[in-house]
This record gives C-alpha cells, structure tokens and sequence, in this order.
C-alpha cells in the first residue's frame, strides 16, 4: 500500500474507524491530464454549512460524528479539476503535472478557507517507520480513552487525519533526514492532525490535544513539522530532546554564513538555540 509509489497517504477517519488511501506516482509525460488540486478552496455554501457544524460540536460529540461522515463522502470523491477547463474531475485516477496534482492551490471562483471564518490547529509529527505501528497503537489507546470518560473523537478536519510516508534521505534537518538518534534509515510516517478551532479559541475536548502531543513526544523518537506546529509542540520536543545536536550545529554553520549578524530570528529558531 506504500513502498510501491513514491509517495502514499492513509487518510484517517478515527469517529467511523475507516481510512482513504490514495498513492502518487510517475506517469509519461505525454499523459493528457492536466488536473489542479484543492487543497484550501472553499465555496461559500461549504463554507457555512461547515461552520454550523463545526461550531456546534465544539460541545457536541453528535454534531462532530455527522461533520466527519460528510467530510468523509466528500473526501471519497477526487478534489481535483481540470486546469484548463476548470470542471470538476469525478472520477479515479486523475493525472497532472507535479506541484498542481501534489501541491495544488485554489480554485479561482472560492476562496481560502481562513478567508470564509474557517480556522484550526495543525499538529504535524514524524516518526521512524520501523515503529509506526507502535505509534499508531499509542494513539488508538488515547482515542478509546477519550471516548471510555464520554468524550468520543472525531476528525474535525475536510481530509481527515493524514498519515504520510517517506522515503529516508540524507538532507538537513527535514522529516526524512537520517540520523543517529533512532533508525530513520528505512524512512519516516508523518502524523498530520489538523482541528477545527472555535470561534472562543478552543476546541471540543481540548485538553486530548495537549496530552496528544505530550504523549507521543514524551515516549517516541519524533521530529516536528517545521510549520505545521504550536510553541507548546517545538518547546516539548526541545526538553525532551528529539532533534539531533549534530544537525542543529550544521544549521548553526550555515546561519552564520549567511546571517552573521543574526537579523533574521524565529520562535522556532530562538526555541532551539539559533
């Protein structure tokens, strides 16, 4: 379901327990698609159909269920369209060129998802793919926790929770990078866990987040997502020490090449020492 492509993803639907998995591969060049994926479009009708949902379950584990199985039937579907012509593709497989069909953008009649009231969290961790089924173990234990003391989980996100997988490679400081500190030789799974934020903030159940996060980084070899992650994220992985000294010294090399001075700063650089 993984090795064979060169990229692959497990979409995760923890409140109905099932998964979407769509892989990525080369085609010829002279393929004819031309596909552009959604990636944070939204039409103004999605848009507040989600906010009624979403709102409501931030105190409703019902109205959590009823989003996660329409974002679910939604997500079953391609989230593609043409490029050129700008109609909807409906059916699998749909091909394109690299950063449209991997990256995607926005459709050019709807807008960001930000720009419709819609907000949420990202928590983005990767882990050595030698112990990922003892990851996944871990976090199915904290969902039927949750769910055991009346607070059942769902996605609360348009795809879902993503589980990606990559090959390892000798670069600095990236998901994939192999080091010393556990095997990340035979590559990586990355747990994307984005959430619905409320309009007062929070979200349902916000507490199982930050044991979420303290949990995995406390008892697993992991490396953040250099974006997709809070302070409390990058200050956990730090006291914990997740990132390897020897990389993080590299990093320090080259900044002095380039910023000697030290202008250009960061929380996530400043957390970190650099």
């Amino acid at each position: 379901m993984i090795a064979p492509y060169a990229t692959a993803n497990l979409w995760w639907w923890p409140g109905i327990k099932k998964f979407h998995h769509r892989f990525y591969d080369e085609v010829p060049i002279t393929d004819p698609g031309n596909s552009l994926q959604n990636t944070f479009s939204i039409s103004s009708f999605d848009a507040t159909a989600a906010e009624l949902l979403l709102e409501g379950g931030l105190n409703s584990p019902i109205l959590n269920k009823i989003a996660e199985a329409t974002f679910f039937g939604i997500w079953s579907l391609p989230n593609f369209r043409d490029n050129t012509t700008q109609l909807p593709i409906i059916l699998w497989p749909t091909t394109g060129y690299a950063y449209p069909v991997l990256i995607g953008g926005l459709y050019p009649d709807q807008k960001p998802e930000w720009e419709m009231g819609l907000h949420g969290y990202t928590f983005e961790l990767a882990f050595p793919v030698t112990i990922a089924n003892q990851v996944l173990k871990r976090i199915r234990q904290l969902f039927d926790e949750s769910a055991a003391q009346g607070r059942p989980m769902t996605s609360t996100y348009r795809s879902g929770i993503n589980l990606k997988f990559g090959k390892a490679f000798p670069d600095l400081l990236s998901q994939v990078t192999e080091t010393g500190e556990a095997d990340w030789s035979k590559g990586v799974m990355m747990y994307d866990h984005p959430s619905y934020r409320g309009k007062n903030g929070k979200r349902y159940n916000d507490p199982f987040y930050h044991n979420l996060a303290k949990v995995l980084i406390s008892e697993f070899p992991c490396r953040p997502h250099w974006t997709k992650n809070s302070r409390e994220v990058f200050q956990l992985v730090k006291d914990h020490g997740r990132l390897d000294a020897g990389h993080l010294r590299r990093f320090e090399a080259v900044r002095a090449q380039f910023d000697p001075q030290r202008i250009f700063k960061s929380y996530v650089g400043e957390t970190f020492g650099m």
